[in-house]
């Protein structure tokens, strides 16, 4: 079972490897949409706790201390940061569905895409993604709302057992709603593969094709996901930690700086390694026409190759 994960981050690696580009593009398209929010809305927050009494401590500390004193404060900052934050989840929501067209074409195909085929794939398939992303958001919430009484009931076994244990209780709060998210991903991607080869199928018959490949393979795509997302979450732990030494030891908007420079890191990691995951479903999975596949590896389509059994 782990040679066939290996083996199949192996496969995705090629195809990400071919269009390599992708990931500085999507991190950049991800940032560029983030300043333009995000840079108002510090703005406004900087002038605002500079005129409230304990500004210049809330500051050097960034903690929710920060937050607190701003809605204490400042209520109607919280208010337009609110709406900012719905109306950028919304656009960069749209954004992405279009350019996943391209994508899920370029990794599928395992070889290097020129911009023509990449946006006449996008603007070809936007109507499916749109579609398939509205249907697993339906999946995400009722998981979700499994993950989180599933996580607090562990939680309160937990704490129960060791009740000095709050930082173990929510880490394990985190992993229960993560474990429960994780098939729906892994499925989301496959669907999206399928639609590649589908020849223009509408969300129904793809619901048939996917969840086909995924009944045999979800044990594995699981396992690929978890092999790429916890090393990310053990970085992001350790950036996080070195950020929060940074920022208490250096001035205010220096160390906000170095904060956020760190924090980018962690984004541009996260990026590639979603980006990796897609790479790894879409070059491997086969429509259920094709059959089961032997041996180590077999054509398919005549541009990609599997290595699932």
């Amino acid at each position: 079972m782990g040679g066939v994960m290996v083996g199949i981050i192996r496969h995705g690696w090629a195809a990400f490897q071919a269009n390599r580009r992708l990931w500085l593009y999507m991190y950049l398209i991800k940032l560029g949409l983030a300043l333009v929010v995000t840079l108002p809305v510090l703005v406004t927050v900087q002038s605002a706790l500079d005129n409230t009494l304990y500004s210049s401590p809330l500051l050097k500390e960034w903690s929710l201390k920060v937050i607190g004193e701003l809605i204490a404060q400042r209520p109607f900052v919280f208010g337009n940061s609110i709406i900012v934050l719905v109306v950028f989840t919304l656009l960069v929501l749209v954004i992405r569905q279009f350019l996943n067209g391209g994508i899920y074409r370029a990794y599928s195909s395992g070889r290097r895409v020129n911009r023509k085929e990449f946006f006449a794939a996008s603007g070809e398939r936007f109507a499916v993604h749109l579609r398939i992303t509205g249907l697993m958001a339906v999946a995400y919430l009722i998981l979700l709302g499994v993950g989180i009484w599933f996580g607090s009931f562990i939680g309160h076994i937990i704490s129960g057992a060791m009740p000095e244990a709050g930082g173990v209780v929510f880490a394990v709060w985190l992993s229960v709603i993560g474990l429960f998210l994780t098939p729906a991903i892994a499925f989301s991607d496959t669907l999206r593969a399928a639609s590649v080869r589908s020849n223009g199928a509408t969300v129904r018959p793809l619901l048939t094709e996917a969840f086909t490949f995924f009944r045999s393979h979800w044990v594995k795509l699981v396992g690929v996901y978890l092999l790429l997302f916890v090393p990310l979450v053990v970085i992001w732990v350790i950036v996080e930690k070195s950020a929060l030494v940074v920022t208490g030891a250096l001035a205010n908007k220096v160390g906000v700086m170095a904060e956020l420079l760190l924090f980018q890191v962690c984004s541009f990691l996260r990026t590639g390694q979603s980006l990796l995951f897609t790479a790894s479903v879409a070059s491997t999975y086969q429509p259920p026409t094709h059959g089961k596949l032997e041996g180590e590896s077999a054509e398919v389509s005549g541009d990609r190759t599997s290595i699932l059994p």
